[in-house]
């Protein structure tokens, strides 16, 4: 069994069957890195026992994987999502036992998804529901996953969309909610993504050092689960200097509680639509745009990988078309 590239520059891996036959996969990336990373989890699920397979249906393991496994090591946010792909996927198979499931199955899955959902949200969907199919193998409870070979859609290659200086001051002076346009302000200078500035605390700002820490505790985790900290411009001190530490929390509405994820990002796209903004602009914009921000001033990328708290360097190359202009700058100081 072994990991090797095709002329076409995609990753496949070869193995045995069962019936000892030869077989090739596809990974389905170029990357290197993710290849061995599913090359690995392939070696985790294969050979297994057959006869430790056990009868279970598909709801019921279900409802342990989400209980023993995703509530344990997954952010909460994470189990929710991957509760609602569940609901989806139970309504396609209605009550078909675990071992029923097979990759026509999945195929058609993927197909029904297509007609009314993002190519993209249709891919976070069948790897949330390929990682689960691995742990009912490594429970013994399959003898193989049915998402191994299965391919994800294509998606063609685009770049996130970012706002300017300019439309950022343009939607905070719009904003009629003062915790709203702190908020965005403070995302803007940050970077941070919108469930770690909910959770942000009083204790975690160090406002003399000037540096604050996106941190892991009991009711919050971070999407890499690692703890970073994050430098603090004057004029997200100059912010912070500014509110009352009414709350644990640092920012809070109205009431002087919590902000929910789901009205954050309610109000900020109600607020984008009246400014006229193109269309697309999420709240997750303003962490691009925090990035695109860093980059197009001659920021590294690795810089830019930590602050944002990246696990992988990849994902942080989707800023990299932006680094063209500090290139030729960087070359016409030959010219001095």
């Amino acid at each position: 069994m072994h990991l090797f590239k095709r002329k076409n520059g995609y990753y496949y891996i070869r193995y045995r069957d069962y019936k000892k036959n030869w077989k090739q996969i596809s990974t389905d990336t170029k990357r290197s890195r993710e290849a061995k990373n599913i090359f690995l989890e392939f070696l985790k699920n294969y050979p297994s026992n057959p006869s430790l397979v056990t009868k279970i249906s598909f709801n019921s393991f279900s409802e342990k994987y989400l209980l023993q496994y995703s509530k344990v090591n997954h952010s909460p946010t994470n189990t929710k999502r991957i509760e609602y792909v569940l609901k989806r996927f139970k309504n396609h198979i209605a009550s078909a036992q675990l071992s029923e499931i097979d990759t026509q199955t999945i195929e058609e899955y993927k197909a029904k998804r297509l007609k009314c959902c993002k190519p993209c949200t249709v891919n976070i969907e069948l790897r949330s529901l390929r990682s689960m199919f691995n742990t009912a193998v490594r429970w013994d409870l399959i003898k193989k996953n049915p998402f191994l070979g299965l391919k994800l859609v294509r998606i063609p290659k685009t770049y996130p969309k970012y706002l300017t200086k300019e439309e950022i001051d343009l939607v905070c002076e719009k904003s009629k909610l003062k915790w709203l346009k702190n908020v965005i302000t403070f995302a803007f200078n940050t970077g941070m993504r919108r469930n770690e500035i909910i959770n942000l605390k009083w204790e975690d700002i160090n406002l003399e050092e000037k540096y604050l820490i996106v941190r892991n505790n009991d009711t919050f985790s971070t999407k890499s689960k690692k703890d970073r900290i994050i430098p603090l411009s004057i004029s997200v001190i100059g912010l912070l200097s500014t509110l009352s530490k009414v709350s644990e929390y640092v920012f809070v509405n109205r009431m002087r509680l919590q902000l929910y994820p789901n009205y954050v990002t309610q109000c900020f796209r109600d607020l984008v639509k009246d400014c006229g903004l193109k269309k697309g602009i999420s709240f997750h914009t303003l962490r691009h745009s925090f990035a695109s921000m860093l980059v197009s001033k001659g920021v590294s990328l690795y810089v830019v990988k930590e602050l944002l708290g990246h696990s992988d360097f990849a994902t942080t190359q989707i800023y990299a078309h932006l680094e063209s202009k500090s290139l030729k700058d960087a070359i016409e100081k030959l010219n001095d």
